[in-house]
């Protein structure tokens, strides 16, 4: 699944350069991929955490591709009400 335009235009105007026009330093969103692990394996094992997450969180919350795609399985599973389950 490729990202979607949307996508690659947020991550894009977050990571635009600064300084001089000679310079190409970057400035990069903080992030945690352990964190944004932390959330996702919570998603898994804990309905509460699971509501929770989908309550507070989006797919742009996360920084790691493969983690947005995770979340969105998930998010698209619950809301059919399918189990979620490795």
């Amino acid at each position: 699944m490729e990202p979607s335009t949307i996508d690659v235009k947020i991550k894009s105007q977050l990571l635009r350069p600064t300084g001089s026009s000679s310079t190409t330093d970057l400035k990069v969103p903080p992030y945690s991929i352990d964190a944004e692990m932390a959330v996702l394996g919570c998603m898994l094992i804990e309905k509460e955490a699971l509501d929770q997450a989908l309550e507070m969180l989006h797919s742009e919350s996360f920084y790691d591709d493969r983690h947005v795609k995770l979340f969105t399985v998930i998010k698209d599973m619950s809301t059919r009400n399918s189990v979620i389950d490795i």
